[in-house]
């Protein structure tokens, strides 16, 4: 990707610089795939959540540590977890560090690559469930980066698909896994795990086959037609538009899984 913007509340953030950039920066903020590595082993938990505060010299000193301390207690950790380190908090208690960090000083977008990948099974639900309840407690919007489609399905009311940085489909959560429009979101869905085994033997079977082509040189046309089971020879020369599928469901595919909500042409948008 060589162009494009990136845009919040109409602005676009590239064409800001200095001391703009940086009051904007209050308004987004990451939460990183791997919580060890995201955190300074030479800082505590309480300095690194107060560090954001210090560089947008927002509070006296006194105010910030109170919000320290209830950012602590927000992610569910003990208030003694102020003076410990990371090398001393388990995967799941620094991405709660993480998370209360990010929040420090109140954005109002948070982008989430990969939150849970880095943790035990039994953890991520427990950050799921933290995420959903900051979410609404402070009105946020979640950016979620993941290829888990149970974990985007379950924060999420927007999906969108890509594949090898292409737009393929998106569409309101449910709908969009319930009835998917794209060969590579049935896929998708069919390959994740499921624990009722009779449930996993009535499921469609995930039906990819090949390597993935290079992200630096895609195919032409479709990128998917590589591995993609309807593949025509029209999806090697021809890339498909975007189309409408249902109230804010798009997607791109020459061969789609089901109709689209309107003709071709009465719709057509670039990918």
């Amino acid at each position: 990707m060589t162009g494009g913007a990136v845009r919040l509340n109409g602005s676009d953030i590239y064409e800001l610089s200095g001391k703009d950039l940086r009051r904007r920066r209050r308004d987004f903020q990451l939460v990183f795939q791997d919580p060890y590595s995201s955190l300074d082993p030479r800082m505590s938990v309480g300095a690194s959540i107060r560090e954001p505060l210090l560089i947008q010299g927002m509070g006296n000193r006194a105010e910030q540590w109170d919000r320290v301390a209830s950012l602590l207690a927000e992610v569910g950790l003990a208030k003694s977890a102020i003076r410990r380190y990371p090398h001393e908090l388990s995967g799941g208690q620094r991405q709660r560090v993480g998370l209360a960090r990010a929040l420090t000083i109140k954005p109002q977008l948070i982008v989430a690559d990969e939150p849970v990948s880095a943790l035990d099974v039994s953890v991520q639900a427990q950050v799921l469930n933290l995420m959903r309840s900051l979410q609404q407690q402070h009105q946020l919007s979640f950016l979620v980066i993941s290829h888990d489609l149970a974990v985007v399905r379950y924060l999420s009311d927007m999906i969108g698909v890509l594949y090898l940085g292409k737009l393929v489909e998106m569409g309101p959560s449910e709908e969009l896994c319930q009835a998917p429009a794209h060969p590579y979101t049935a896929s998708l869905i069919a390959a994740a795990p499921v624990v009722d085994p009779k449930v996993r033997n009535a499921k469609p079977r995930a039906t990819l086959s090949g390597e993935i082509p290079s992200g630096i040189n895609p195919p032409l046309g479709c990128r998917f037609h590589t591995r993609c089971p309807a593949a025509q020879p029209i999806c090697a020369v021809e890339e498909p538009k975007l189309r409408l599928f249902g109230t804010d469901h798009v997607s791109a595919c020459h061969f789609p899984l089901r109709a689209p909500a309107v003709t071709e042409d009465a719709l057509v948008m670039d990918s």
